[in-house]
């Protein structure tokens, strides 16, 4: 009881038999019952979003049939305030493996989620920034794997994105400039310095052209690279002057 009440969690017992239910404080507060009692099942079913509904119900057959309950849904508050909440539980059978009995908790992931979604609209506004310019622009993981590249790579290329994973993005450099590439990418990633070098891509139609390439590593607050935003920008023109 200390732990469920430390950790902010509502507690609701289920007996699928007779549907008795005996749910916590915390759990109407969550639901958005704050301050009401003797609430019936049905009644806390009309906090939960329309949307969601259909998805939570086939949630409960599978908890039947596997044994445990999990799901996220909104629910909205008397004020008309949505907010997200995650139910986790476990089903208990009687002696012929009829379920009897769902014990379970609900948490408030309302912040959780807004977080998320905060990260997804900034990826979504990154990946359209760097769509729209024309460079290459791509992203690696800390150990220096390459995980994702914007349109002009492809459009630049010809190659899809599956041949880029198959067959790494080596592919697309001058064999001549390959061993310098790595090298340098190597040194990087183990130095944690920015990366920058003047090597050749193969365009689509069998062409070499001069890129000049460099990335920065992405550091959190403790100083711990989290991924590297890397950049490859056509010179072909200033080479052949030069």
């Amino acid at each position: 009881k200390l732990i469920i009440e430390a950790s902010d969690l509502g507690v609701f017992d289920v007996n699928l038999k007779s549907d008795d239910i005996v749910v916590s404080d915390r759990c109407h507060e969550i639901l958005g019952f704050k301050g009401q009692d003797n609430l019936t099942h049905d009644d806390l079913l009309t906090h939960i979003h329309p949307d969601d509904r259909v998805m939570r119900k086939k949630a409960f057959e599978k908890a039947f049939e596997v044994g445990t309950l999990h799901y996220q849904s909104k629910v909205i508050y008397n004020d008309q305030s949505i907010h997200w909440i995650e139910a986790k539980g476990k089903v208990f059978y009687d002696d012929f493996n009829k379920p009897e009995r769902l014990l379970g908790t609900v948490s408030d992931i309302t912040e959780q989620r807004s977080f998320q979604q905060q990260l997804l609209e900034r990826e979504e506004k990154f990946r359209l920034l760097a769509d729209s310019m024309p460079e290459h622009i791509w992203t690696s993981d800390p150990a220096g794997n390459l995980n994702y590249f914007n349109k002009t790579v492809f459009d630049y290329s010809g190659l899809t994105l599956e041949q880029l994973n198959t067959n790494g993005w080596l592919q697309m450099v001058h064999p001549d400039d390959r061993q310098e590439n790595i090298k340098q990418w190597t040194q990087a990633i183990s130095s944690g310095n920015d990366f920058l070098i003047e090597h050749r891509f193969r365009k689509h139609n069998g062409e070499y052209r001069w890129q000049l390439s460099r990335a920065t590593p992405q550091k959190d607050a403790d100083g711990t690279i989290k991924m590297w935003v890397g950049s490859s920008t056509d010179i072909q023109e200033q080479k052949m002057f030069t």
